[in-house]
């Protein structure tokens, strides 16, 4: 765990979804940084639903390209349920058109992969 610099999310609780190892840690180091103190960790999309059923978030931060079910395929069926849940969708494509279709999906924001701490705050 890294040590707090900032109480900046203490009050905030995160879902980091993501395939790699690494990234969660890479993602949940900034967090912790910044003093969140309730950080879950899901492989995929469909291990995601899965917490979220017992443990609703405050933010999910998901990749975009996942398998067998995608971070975009996660914030649709969070979506079509009428979930507000903010979602930001980390992915490396900065194509215009993929993320219109995010946002469009309902994407409430975008981080370019790989996650710079600077993005956080």
């Amino acid at each position: 765990m890294a040590a707090a610099t900032s109480d900046y999310l203490k009050p905030i609780s995160f879902l980091v979804v993501d395939d790699r190892a690494y990234m969660r840690r890479v993602i949940k180091s900034i967090l912790e940084t910044l003093g969140c103190k309730r950080i879950d960790e899901a492989h995929h999309g469909g291990e995601a639903l899965s917490i979220m059923r017992s443990w609703p978030p405050d933010i999910v931060l998901t990749e975009a390209l996942l398998s067998p079910m995608s971070g975009v395929e996660l914030l649709k069926r969070l979506k079509s349920k009428g979930s507000t849940l903010p979602v930001i969708v980390i992915t490396v494509y900065e194509e215009r058109t993929f993320r219109l279709r995010a946002l469009e999906a309902g994407a409430t924001d975008f981080l370019h992969s790989p996650v710079d701490h600077h993005e956080f705050v």
